[in-house]
């Protein structure tokens, strides 16, 4: 019997951890099917002209903050050791991630669609960089 238990305890943890990891990359990592529309590839030149100056501002600001609470979460987590814990802190930063991108006038939506668009245009990547000089 304490060998099952063990073994669920272990089970969840893993399952916690990969939620975990799942919310801290969910803004930052890209779908593959994300990265081709039905043609096969993205109109580039398109991507940068959908986002005003100031949109790719608020995502720029979004993301230093998103990139703080990654920072955090990632030390707090390296402190826990059960999966009731690792549950808790990934509600927690979830939704600190989310807080912090609507904190900016964007929806997550948006953010995502910023950052995927970024992830495959060169030139709109360098015009992001730029604003956090």
């Amino acid at each position: 019997m304490t060998t099952a238990k063990t073994l669920y305890k272990n089970m969840a943890c893993w399952k916690s951890l990969a939620l975990i990891i799942t919310i801290c990359f969910l803004v930052s990592v890209t779908p593959l099917s994300a990265q081709q529309n039905e043609q096969g590839s993205y109109d580039q030149q398109q991507q940068t002209e959908d986002f005003s100056d100031q949109t790719l501002e608020k995502f720029a600001s979004a993301k230093i903050k998103l990139d703080k609470i990654r920072n955090e979460h990632s030390t707090e987590l390296k402190q826990v050791d059960d999966a009731e814990g690792a549950q808790k802190l990934q509600s927690k930063y979830g939704q600190k991630m989310i807080e912090a991108i609507r904190a900016e006038g964007l929806t997550v939506e948006n953010y995502n669609k910023i950052s995927r668009a970024m992830q495959s245009n060169p030139e709109l990547q360098k015009k992001i960089q730029e604003l956090f000089g």
